[in-house]
C-alpha cells in the first residue's frame, strides 16, 4: 500500500512540474511578442536615433491608377500603395507622411516621380503627353539682372506663366532653365525657351572694377499704401545707378528689396540694394478691418476633404478701400487631423471649423 501511494505523490510532482515549466514558457513567448513589435500594438519607426528601427528601403507594391498625363497635369497618386523595410528586416506599410515630387507634371515626356518617405526614396516613371501652348507671360522678372564677368546666371524670382490647349496653366520657375556663365561685358540678351516659345531677358554684364558708387530711388513703386499682411510690391520702382566717372544709369530691374514685416500697422522701411549699393524707401501699413457677411452652409467637414466655402462673403476696409471678397479669394483648407481650427481670413475675420473623422 505505501509503495502505491509513493508512486502515485510521485506522478502529482512530476504533473505540477511540468504545468509550472508551459506556463513559464508562454509568458516568454507573450512577453516576446510584445517587445518585437507583434500584434496589433503601435510601431515606433526612428529617423535614426537610438535603438528604433530605422527605414532602409521603401518599396512600391502597387502602382497609383493613373500613370498617363497631360502637360499641366497635377500628380495623382490614387492606388498607390508603399512598404518600408525596416532596419530591423520587419517592414511596415505606409500609409501617410510621405511625399511625391513633382506635384505638377509640367515637361512632356518619360518623367520619374519620386516618393520620399523618413529620408528613404522610391520612384516610377509616368507618360506626360505634349499639349499646344496657346501663351506665354512672364509673370515676375529674376531678382538679380546685372551681373559681373564669370558670374552664372541666376533665375531666382522668376515665374514663366504657360496657357496650354488642354486646358491647363502652369507657372514655370528658374529649376526649368538652363545656366551660363558670363564672359564679357556688356548688356546681354538671354533667351529662355519653353518648347518652341522664346522669352528674351535683357541682363548687364560689368567688369568686377565697374560698380555704381551710389544709388538712388528714381521713381517710387506704384503702391506705397498697404493693409496689414501684405508683402511689398515693387512694380514701379526704378533706381539711378550714379559711377565714379559721372556716368548714370536708371535700373528698373534687378536688385533686391528687404521689407520690414508688415504684420502691424505703421512706417514700414525696405532697403533697397543694387550690386554692393543700398538704399532705402518708406511705405505705410495700415490696419484691416474686416466682417463676415456670410458664413458658408457648414463649418464642418471630414479628415481629407476640402473645407467648402460655397456662400462665403467677407467685407474689408483699409489702404485698398473696400473689397468684398467671396469663397474665390481664400485657399483651399484641407485638414489630416479631427479636431477644432481657427482659420485665419483676412484682418479679424475666422472661421471656426469642425473636422470629424
Amino acid at each position: 500500500m505505501k509503495k502505491y501511494l509513493a508512486l502515485a505523490l510521485a506522478l502529482l510532482l512530476l504533473t505540477f512540474a511540468a504545468f509550472t515549466a508551459c506556463g513559464k514558457s508562454g509568458g516568454e513567448s507573450d512577453r516576446s511578442a510584445d517587445e518585437t513589435g507583434g500584434g496589433q500594438g503601435e510601431l515606433e519607426i526612428s529617423d535614426g536615433v537610438g535603438d528604433v528601427p530605422v527605414v532602409t528601403e521603401l518599396r512600391i507594391e502597387t502602382m497609383p491608377e493613373k500613370t498617363l498625363y497631360s502637360v499641366g497635369d497635377p500628380l495623382d497618386t490614387t492606388g498607390l500603395t508603399l512598404t518600408a523595410v525596416l532596419s530591423d528586416g520587419t517592414t511596415v506599410p505606409v500609409l501617410s507622411d510621405y511625399t511625391c515630387s513633382p506635384e505638377i507634371l509640367g515637361q512632356d515626356g518619360t518623367r520619374t516621380v519620386t516618393v520620399t518617405y523618413k529620408g528613404v526614396e522610391a520612384s516610377y516613371d509616368v507618360i506626360v503627353e505634349p499639349s499646344r501652348i496657346l501663351g506665354v507671360s512672364v509673370e515676375t522678372m529674376p531678382d538679380k539682372m546685372s551681373y559681373y564677368v564669370g558670374e552664372t546666371l541666376d533665375l531666382s524670382g522668376i515665374t514663366v506663366r504657360v496657357e496650354y490647349a488642354n486646358g491647363n496653366v502652369v507657372d514655370y520657375h528658374e529649376d526649368v532653365f538652363p545656366k551660363r556663365t558670363f564672359e564679357k561685358t556688356g548688356t546681354m540678351e538671354v533667351t529662355l525657351m519653353i518648347g518652341s516659345r522664346k522669352i528674351p531677358l535683357t541682363v548687364t554684364v560689368r567688369s568686377r572694377e565697374s560698380t555704381p558708387a551710389r544709388i538712388e530711388v528714381a521713381t517710387m513703386p506704384e503702391k506705397t499704401r498697404y493693409a496689414v499682411g501684405e508683402t511689398f510690391d515693387k512694380t514701379g520702382l526704378t533706381l539711378t545707378a550714379v559711377y565714379d566717372d559721372g556716368a548714370t544709369e536708371t535700373v528698373s530691374s534687378g536688385f533686391l528689396c528687404a521689407a520690414e514685416s508688415f504684420d502691424t500697422p505703421g512706417t514700414k522701411t525696405v532697403a533697397v540694394t543694387y550690386w554692393d549699393k543700398s538704399t532705402r524707401l518708406y511705405v505705410e501699413v495700415e490696419p484691416v478691418w474686416a466682417s463676415i457677411v456670410s458664413y458658408p452652409a457648414s463649418l464642418t467637414c471630414r479628415v481629407g476633404e476640402t473645407l467648402n466655402l460655397d456662400g462665403l462673403v467677407v467685407r474689408t476696409e483699409g489702404a485698398n478701400g473696400d473689397v468684398v471678397m467671396d469663397e474665390n479669394a481664400f485657399p483651399v483648407y484641407r485638414f489630416d487631423e479631427p479636431g477644432n481650427y481657427v482659420i485665419p481670413l483676412v484682418g479679424d475675420a475666422v472661421l471656426e471649423v469642425t473636422v470629424i473623422k
